[in-house]
């Protein structure tokens, strides 16, 4: 039976609609990406999960040693569906990145008391259309300088230097396929029963696209606290997040994490916490956990020094122990002596 024109008009019509729609959602898998989905770095300091630190606690305060405080941070992060948006009807959420776990490193070595370069990268695998991959993150080097310190002042200020390299897997998102720089202030103090941080600065990429949303200027806030709840542990709750000041300051990439350190020597302490996750205006949002171990591994862990204990010895003064019989013999003697005479 042959098909009437209207009958053929229609399914050419609904081919292109499913042609159209499978086009949209294929875009961003087949075309180059320049977007890195790993808004998380390892945390490059003792206190914090996610937000930069004043250098307060990296350094002594009686600037001794700085040479042997080498700092490590090995990290695992894990997150769900860290970039995804919603299909052409505005109906379904689809994700484009699936899974994407990763075992990040970090390297931390102080040039003298004030200064202080560290290095991180990361070893990522990535579930896209249910393929699962491994591939490099790009690397970030450091320069922190600290300015002021709360122990000593009413708070602590450190400034803070990023480099980024394009190491990464851009097919993966886990670049930005380009060089970027940032600045970055921290502005720390300590309160009665809380340590609170501010950070604040901008960062800039060459290019950072998707979707037509340009990530390549970012101007970043974050807020950090933490709680002494014992003597081996503290607790923090962060907030970091920003804005995109090419595209009329809308919300950017941004993460809220709850989480917590225990300290199991004085040279290492175990990380845990989680997080929920968004790329902002990229209908993206995600789940995350973060387990890490912090470790000094050039310091040396001084055992407790104990005084021992000397045995005491009760030393007896007989000439009072004497005395004191003689006056006791003197005062029968008397009292007999007035007894006999009445």
């Amino acid at each position: 039976m042959k098909k009437g024109p209207d009958e053929k008009g229609n399914l050419e019509i609904e081919f292109l609609k499913r042609l159209i729609v499978f086009f949209i959602l294929a875009a961003p898998l087949t075309s180059p990406a320049e977007l890195n989905v790993k808004s998380v770095s390892p945390a490059n300091h003792w206190n914090y999960g996610l937000v930069e630190d004043s250098l307060v606690n990296y350094f002594p305060l009686s600037e001794k040693n700085w040479q042997e405080d080498l700092f490590v941070n090995l990290q695992l992060n894990s997150v769900t569906s860290p970039l995804s948006q919603v299909d052409a009807m505005g109906q379904n959420r689809v994700s484009i990145v699936d899974q994407m776990t990763s075992l990040e490193f970090l390297f931390r070595l102080p040039i003298n008391s004030k200064w202080a370069i560290g290095v991180d990268s990361s070893i990522n695998s990535t579930k896209i259309s249910g393929e699962d991959q491994v591939a490099l993150g790009d690397t970030r080097v450091q320069i922190e300088r600290m300015f002021r310190d709360y122990r000593t002042s009413s708070y602590g200020v450190s400034l803070v230097g990023d480099l980024f390299l394009p190491t990464g897997n851009s097919d993966r998102f886990l670049s930005n396929d380009t060089i970027g720089f940032g600045i970055k202030a921290a502005i720390e103090k300590q309160f009665a029963w809380v340590t609170s941080v501010l950070n604040f600065g901008v960062q800039q990429f060459d290019r950072s696209e998707y979707r037509n949303i340009d990530y390549s200027q970012q101007v970043l806030l974050g807020i950090g606290n933490r709680f002494e709840a014992s003597d081996k542990v503290d607790l923090n709750l962060e907030l970091q997040t920003s804005f995109l000041s090419n595209k009329d300051f809308i919300g950017g990439p941004g993460d809220l994490y709850f989480g917590g350190h225990y300290k199991i020597s004085d040279i290492s302490r175990i990380q845990l916490g989680v997080g929920v996750s968004s790329l902002g205006d990229s209908d993206s949002s995600s789940y995350r956990v973060i387990a890490g171990y912090k470790f000094y591994p050039s310091r040396v862990v001084e055992p407790k020094k104990t005084t021992p204990t000397v045995p005491v010895t009760k030393v007896y003064n007989f000439e009072k122990v004497v005395t004191k019989v003689e006056r006791c013999d003197d005062s029968i003697k008397n009292f007999s002596f007035d007894l006999f005479k009445k």
